[in-house]
């Protein structure tokens, strides 16, 4: 019986080969969770640009006398400072007596930096029945970065009270 003499890989090849794979581990790192990364950050930093933006609990009020004109409406205004972001749309939680809360999404008359805007809702807009009382409303920006949107985290959020003097 005849033994082989069998011999392993040189050890410059199989240095050689651990640099080859340490650098493809390092190029997929890099075109993978590198910009995962940057996509994660710049989404969080949208979001913490709209921190200035708010609720004006003087000009935010129900107004609950059922003129068949108007009928009962929720009048929210939302200010906005100077922080530069692509604003998409708002998100509108009502919050009834009872604590039920409903989500009105709106894209129009946005504000731009430094503006503020007055929006109105009825009972109808909001999705709830007549009688109902809200007692509280907050806002959640909803922003762009590059091409995805990012709904944000409610900014603000105040009490209601009656619009009547």
């Amino acid at each position: 019986m005849k033994i082989e003499n069998k011999k392993g890989i040189a050890p410059l090849i199989a240095t050689v080969m651990l640099i080859v794979i340490v650098i493809a581990a390092a190029a997929i790192i890099w075109t993978v969770v590198i910009p995962f990364i940057k996509d994660q950050m710049s989404s969080g930093t949208a979001c913490l640009d709209t921190v200035g933006m708010e609720i004006d609990f003087q000009a935010t009020c129900w107004d609950s006398t059922g003129e068949p004109e108007e009928p009962n409406y929720l009048q929210v205004k939302v200010v906005r400072d100077s922080k530069d972001f692509e604003l998409v749309s708002l998100i509108f939680k009502a919050t009834d007596s009872e604590g039920n809360s409903v989500t009105n999404k709106s894209s129009e008359s946005l504000p731009g930096a430094l503006e503020d805007r007055i929006y109105k809702f009825t009972l109808e807009d909001l999705g709830m029945e007549p009688g109902t009382v809200i007692t509280y409303i907050a806002i959640a920006p909803v922003v762009k970065v590059g091409e995805k949107e990012h709904t944000c985290d409610f900014v603000s959020s105040v009490p209601v009270e009656s619009c009547a003097p």
